[in-house]
């Protein structure tokens, strides 16, 4: 083997160490960010069910035998990083640059927080002939 052959056997090496190394930093991003958005939808739907539960007359709200109060309700839960902080996704730092910082959090693409909305309570009576109250 000459000295040039060894050269190109070195660096042949180093670059698929790189590809490599890099291959296994993306696949775990992509775990890190999939365990990220399973934690805060499990978190976010737990909540979001408490509170459809407490709309519906559970736990002794006012729906219990009152159905007018239990009509066209709503639950509603805002994805913000101070209720649920699953929401932080975490950074591999081979990606991380400095504009990107080492925790990027769930949000909506417009902008503002995300939301999650489960209808709650019953739905108006059809036979009786009154329409919905709004």
């Amino acid at each position: 083997m000459l000295k040039s052959e060894r050269g190109q056997a070195v660096t042949e090496t180093i670059l698929v160490s790189w590809i490599v190394l890099l291959f296994l930093a993306a696949t775990f991003q992509i775990f890190l960010v999939n365990e990220s958005i399973h934690r805060s939808v499990t978190a976010v739907y737990q909540s979001l069910f408490t509170s459809g539960f407490e709309t519906n007359g559970g736990g002794g709200s006012d729906c219990d035998g009152k159905v007018g109060l239990c009509r066209y309700r709503y639950a509603r839960v805002d994805w913000t990083q101070t209720d649920f902080p699953e929401t932080r996704v975490p950074v591999v730092p081979l990606f991380q640059t400095p504009s990107t910082p080492g925790v990027v959090f769930l949000h909506r693409q417009t902008g503002g927080t995300k939301q999650t909305v489960l209808s709650a309570g019953t739905y108006y009576p059809i036979l009786d002939g009154t329409p919905p109250s709004p």
